[in-house]
C-alpha cells in the first residue's frame, strides 16, 4: 500500500496552528506524518463493514482472511461469486455478509459508482454512500477522509476522536455543542486535525496527560 504525507510546514497545518495553540503542540510533537493511501475505494468500504463494532485487531484478521479467500484482491466480481456460507466460514457475521453483498451488488449494477464520488461535493458523496444499507455516517466519513482525502471531514461519531478531543482539552465530557464548535474552529481543514489526533492516539501520546507536553514545551 502506498503512503501520503502531511508535512509540518504544510499551509493547512500553519493555518490550524493559528486557530488552535493546543493542536500546534501536537503538530510539534509529531512533525511530518505519513498515512496509508487507500486508492481502492471498494476494498476500503468492505473492510470498514468488516470492522464495524469489533476491535481493529480482529477486523485486521478478518480482512486478511477475506483477502486470502479472494486470492489476494478484494474486488466486486470476486466477492459476488461467494455464497453467504463461504463468507461466513472466515468469521463474518450474517448481517455483515449481507451488507457486503448488498454493497457489491450496488457497485456491479451501477447503483453506486465509486469513481463518480471524486467529482461531487462532500454532502453528495455522503448521501450516495449512506443510501447503501450497511454504510452509515461514520463509514461514509472515513471514505471521504481516507479515500477521497477531502480537507474538511470531522467524524464526530468516532469514539477514538472524541477521546482524543477530551485528552487535548482536558475535558471530562464532549457534548455535541463542544464538537460542533471544534469543527467550526478547525474548518476548512478538519481532516488534517483529525488525522493528527488519530496519530496521537496510535503513537501513544494520549497515554500521558496533555499538560505534561505543554510543561515540557515551556521548559525548552
Amino acid at each position: 500500500m502506498s503512503r501520503f504525507m502531511i508535512a509540518a510546514d504544510d499551509p493547512r497545518v500553519a493555518r490550524l496552528r493559528k486557530k488552535d495553540a493546543r493542536l500546534g503542540v501536537v503538530f510539534d510533537l509529531l512533525g511530518d506524518v505519513e498515512f496509508d493511501d487507500y486508492s481502492d475505494g471498494y476494498s476500503f468500504i468492505v473492510c470498514e463493514i468488516v470492522g464495524q463494532m469489533i476491535s481493529w485487531r480482529v477486523a485486521e484478521i478478518l480482512c486478511d482472511r477475506l483477502k486470502t479467500l479472494c486470492n489476494g484482491e478484494i474486488c466486486p466480481r470476486t466477492i459476488a461469486r461467494f455464497p453467504t456460507a463461504e463468507l461466513r466460514s472466515i468469521g463474518l457475521s450474517r448481517p455483515k455478509c449481507e451488507y457486503i453483498q448488498g454493497f457489491t451488488e450496488a457497485v456491479l449494477n451501477g447503483e453506486l459508482v465509486l469513481e463518480e464520488l471524486e467529482n461531487v461535493s462532500d454532502e453528495e458523496a455522503m448521501k450516495r454512500l449512506t443510501a447503501i444499507k450497511g454504510i452509515g455516517t461514520w463509514t461514509a466519513k472515513m471514505y471521504l477522509l481516507c479515500v477521497l482525502r477531502r480537507d474538511d471531514v470531522f467524524p464526530q461519531e468516532d469514539k477514538q476522536l472524541v477521546a482524543a478531543y477530551k485528552w487535548l482539552y482536558d475535558k471530562e465530557e464532549a457534548t455535541r455543542d463542544d464538537l460542533k464548535k471544534l469543527r467550526e474552529r478547525w474548518s476548512p481543514y478538519s481532516s488534517v486535525a483529525t488525522l493528527y489526533l488519530y496519530r496521537a492516539v496510535s503513537s501513544g501520546l494520549t497515554n500521558r496527560p496533555f499538560s505534561e507536553y505543554t510543561k515540557a514545551a515551556k521548559r525548552r
